[in-house]
């Protein structure tokens, strides 16, 4: 129920921002206000604590994030906080996000790999995907040393998995089914 929720804020905070062409300035606003929340854990309590009248805890959103988003935004995030949605937050950024990249004909790519790649390699990784999907990709790389080489990409609910760990765990299963 709370993906179907934060579905229809996420609609409906990308249609008024839509409205004023802001809808990039509102995703990069809105990730802001993620990350700050999730990097002070007090604040962020203190947003969702009832025992604090809305009315103090709306002075303190405003305090702190007036002047620094879109007006827009704070107005949404004293809805939300209204409504109890704040908790909802990151899931409400997701699924804007995913809007905005389907509006824009974007893919947004989770690029995992054993070390960093290099700009030139990323750059290549996103024209080929770009090739593939179709659409301009937004590649969101990190690291697992645990993959031992090679990389695995997912897009949506589509992944490719290139990694040697994931070859080596092939060959081993081959090897194990040749026994019986």
């Amino acid at each position: 129920m709370s993906e179907a929720v934060s579905r229809r804020y996420a609609e409906g905070l990308f249609a008024a921002a839509q409205i004023d062409g802001a809808e990039e300035r509102v995703l990069d606003a809105l990730g802001m206000v993620c990350d700050i929340l999730d990097s002070e854990p007090q604040l962020r309590k203190l947003l969702l604590l009832p025992s604090i009248s809305c009315m103090e805890r709306q002075n303190v959103l405003r305090d702190v994030f007036s002047g620094r988003i879109e007006p827009l935004l704070l107005h949404f995030l004293l809805l939300a906080m209204n409504r109890n949605r704040l908790a909802l937050l990151r899931e409400i950024y997701r699924c804007y996000q995913q809007q905005y990249l389907q509006q824009n004909g974007m893919a947004e790519a989770q690029v995992v790999t054993a070390i960093p790649l290099s700009e030139k390699l990323a750059d290549e990784l996103s024209a080929k995907l770009c090739a593939v999907t179709g659409k301009r990709v937004l590649l969101r790389q990190s690291v697992d040393p645990e993959l031992l080489g090679g990389i695995r990409v997912q897009i949506g609910s589509e992944q490719m998995d290139g990694s040697l760990r994931a070859r080596l765990e092939g060959i081993a299963q081959s090897l194990a089914g040749d026994r019986l």
